[in-house]
């Protein structure tokens, strides 16, 4: 029964690969791996490296835009 809740939510997951959280998919790679679901565990595997990529991107965008704010003359960088 919780490989196919698992194999249910990756499913949900797979419209929205970025749904969830770090913590949240970790959790669910951990039990996909317990219970011997090798295919969801790719599946996780897959969401888990664009989750933090997602989230590195985020961090950039972040440090730029406050860059942007301190820079002595914005107008350069508007398009």
């Amino acid at each position: 029964m919780g490989a196919r809740h698992i194999t249910a939510r990756s499913t949900t997951d797979r419209r929205n690969p970025l749904r969830g959280g770090t913590s949240q998919v970790i959790a669910h790679l951990v039990q996909a791996v317990r219970c011997g679901d090798a295919r969801t565990t790719q599946e996780l595997l897959c969401r888990f490296s664009a989750l933090a990529e997602f989230e590195d991107l985020m961090e950039l965008r972040a440090a730029l835009e406050a860059d942007l704010c301190s820079g002595p003359d914005r107008s350069e960088f508007r398009a």
